[in-house]
């Protein structure tokens, strides 16, 4: 069998790299192992070429010199041509920022899934002011089958179009995520992730961390790269705060690198507006790294046993939860 993925990000993208790339290669080489035929299509960046990895034929779409935003508008914009000309058995469609949807079942009679990792208009809606809410419910109505990952994005998907069919297929992770024996504490409070504020709610976290600095004792890194805008953001924000001497910005991290940056942190925080199904939550879970939350629809799926969720976007409740757990040892 054909399969195409198509997906703006990918694993090796310099821009995002996230975690919804890892998740649509790890299927992918497991479908190639299965003896299929696979491709993904992912945008352009500087020094990007059509490549095998694991036996998947990654292909590029678009421009290397575009800017990241403008080149995921050109990415879905060139999307229906490719879907009208490729040969393929089964399309499945990553939805991709700042609408989600291509459109592409018009432009095929052929099989096309969609595939939420997140449904960004609202994320884009909430970053930029503008209304990406509209089309990409309005996109939404032609799919007859989607991929989601738990279930507040299923009831909130057959709200939106009840006569789309729906499957939840929550994320995993690698075994060598389990199998990690863990090391000695380095003693500090990891955040991993896109340098993103309005979707990650980093001025959140730096505000609540800022807050209790001096009672909690160690310091804040945070790993993860963006667009230079966030990341000159980042930057001013930690200085405007006075955190200098207790932020550290670690950069991207992947592979043994990543897993060791987690396993070594006393615990994991994630301050986001809008989430689905965060890998890298699975991942601290997986090598025994408890986590600080909002408690907002897209971590529903999180027990309690394994994470304090705190009222969503409260900077005091979220600054305490720091404090509970840094003086919390079990």
């Amino acid at each position: 069998m054909q399969v195409i993925f198509s997906n703006y990000d990918d694993i090796n993208n310099p821009y995002y790299g996230g975690g919804g790339a890892l998740a649509v290669h790890e299927v992918a080489r497991r479908l190639v192992a299965r003896q299929h035929q696979v491709t993904v299509l992912t945008g352009c960046y500087p020094g990007s070429k059509n490549e095998l990895i694991d036996g998947v034929q990654y292909k590029r779409v678009g421009f290397h010199l575009l800017d990241a935003r403008i080149g995921q508008l050109a990415f879905q914009f060139a999307l229906p041509w490719h879907v009208a000309r490729l040969e393929f058995d089964v399309w499945v469609e990553s939805f991709t920022p700042p609408f989600s949807t291509a459109l592409l079942p018009l432009f095929t009679k052929k099989p096309v899934v969609g595939l939420t990792h997140l449904l960004g208009g609202k994320a884009m809606k909430l970053k930029y002011g503008l209304p990406f809410d509209i089309p990409e419910r309005l996109g939404m109505r032609l799919y007859r089958h989607v991929i989601v990952l738990q279930k507040a994005l299923q009831e909130e998907l057959g709200r939106m179009v009840p006569q789309t069919r729906t499957y939840i297929i929550p994320n995993g992770v690698a075994e060598e995520v389990l199998e990690q024996k863990p090391l000695p504490k380095a003693g500090y409070i990891a955040f991993l992730g896109r340098i993103d504020f309005e979707q990650k709610g980093l001025d959140l976290l730096l505000q609540a961390y800022a807050k209790v600095k001096n009672q909690i004792g160690v310091p804040l890194k945070i790993a993860g790269i963006g667009l230079e805008g966030d990341m000159q953001r980042l930057r001013k924000e930690i200085v405007s705060l006075g955190l200098s001497a207790q932020v550290e910005l670690v950069g991207k991290l992947s592979g043994q690198a990543k897993l060791d940056f987690l396993n070594r942190a006393d615990f994991f925080v994630m301050s986001s507006r809008i989430e689905n199904f965060a890998l890298v939550l699975l991942e601290a879970f997986g090598v025994g790294l408890p986590a600080v939350v909002f408690n907002i629809a897209g971590v529903g799926w999180v027990p309690d046993t394994v994470a304090v969720k705190v009222e969503a976007f409260n900077v005091s409740a979220y600054a305490q939860a720091l404090v509970d757990m840094a003086h919390n040892a079990e």
